[in-house]
């Protein structure tokens, strides 16, 4: 999104910032990128108000899942 010189507004920025994401990614990633945001969402729920909703097994899904989001962003913006 930086790289492209947009810059969300402060009080929307993680919306914003996966709604971007969903618009310019390419298809494979767009399920991960919804992924991501129910990840932020539930990171949000557990940060303040219930202890526990994430469990492991999940925890390494997103892990992996964001690994590989990382790499094909990584090589993307060396293209470019």
């Amino acid at each position: 999104m930086f790289h492209l010189r947009y810059r969300p507004a402060n009080s929307e920025a993680n919306k914003a910032t996966f709604r971007f994401m969903q618009i310019v990614m390419e298809n494979p990633f767009k399920k991960s990128i919804s992924y991501f945001d129910q990840a932020r969402k539930k990171r949000h729920l557990t940060l303040y108000d219930d202890a526990g909703v994430i469990n492991e097994k999940e925890a390494e899904e997103l892990l992996k899942r964001a690994r590989k989001f990382l790499e094909h962003t990584e090589s993307k913006l060396k293209q470019k």
